[in-house]
């Protein structure tokens, strides 16, 4: 127990502490990602809204990048998040416009 986890991605600490579990969570992730109902940037786009209804603040910046280069475009992102503000209000638009700033117009923008 001695590692120093701070820095490992969730799922990389899951498959350290129980790789069964893990198994069974990234079999099911890629199972929903696999149906073919919704293209994939529809099925980032719903994420990155639930996120921001949600205040999952590690998930808005990651879906909203998945979105975009999955083709998403920054019209549709932003829809999005405009969106939100029907469920979220005003809070959940300003965390994703947070991220849509910080992606488009900061200092990796895209």
């Amino acid at each position: 127990m001695g590692e120093n986890k701070k820095d490992l991605d969730i799922f990389e600490m899951l498959e350290m502490e129980d790789a069964g579990m893990s198994d069974a969570i990234q079999a099911w992730r890629k199972g929903v990602y696999a149906r073919q109902g919704l293209p994939r940037p529809m099925k980032e786009l719903l994420m990155l809204a639930m996120c921001c209804v949600v205040n999952h603040e590690v998930g808005i910046p990651s879906h909203m990048k998945r979105a975009y280069d999955a083709g998403a475009s920054r019209e549709a992102i932003l829809d999005t998040i405009l969106q939100t503000t029907i469920i979220g209000g005003m809070p959940a638009y300003r965390r994703g416009a947070t991220a849509y700033r910080n992606m488009f117009y900061g200092d990796n923008a895209e």
